[in-house]
């Protein structure tokens, strides 16, 4: 039976590529972050790919793609995508730490432009 989260994936993959548990506890809060239209495994190697590569323990798109199955394109663009949602995230909670975005009394999220 085939996982049906990206997180599945991730403990099954990162066992068998040999990486560490801190590695794969990073690479799930990645695959956590919303996306559409990407496929649980996809989202999964991705996650790997961008964890591997902030800990310095880069494996290249088309080592992940042999031991996986999943394509060294899909590593590369989903690996993108991913990063992008990242960033956009940790944007956005740094608004929030620091009062920029608040919601207001109907729930509708609020940003503030000034400095």
């Amino acid at each position: 039976i085939a996982p049906s989260n990206a997180v599945d994936y991730i403990d099954r993959w990162c066992e068998k590529i040999g990486l560490n548990k801190e590695i794969a506890a990073e690479a799930k809060e990645i695959a956590n972050i919303e996306t559409e239209g990407i496929s649980p495994p996809g989202k999964a190697i991705a996650a790997i790919n961008i964890t591997t590569n902030k800990f310095g323990q880069k494996i290249s798109p088309q080592k992940l793609a042999k031991i996986t199955g999943i394509s060294v394109s899909t590593v590369k663009i989903v690996s993108k995508k991913l990063e992008r949602g990242a960033n956009a995230s940790l944007f956005f909670e740094n608004l929030l730490k620091i009062g920029k975005v608040w919601q207001d009394s109907s729930g509708s999220l609020k940003i503030s432009t000034a400095l």
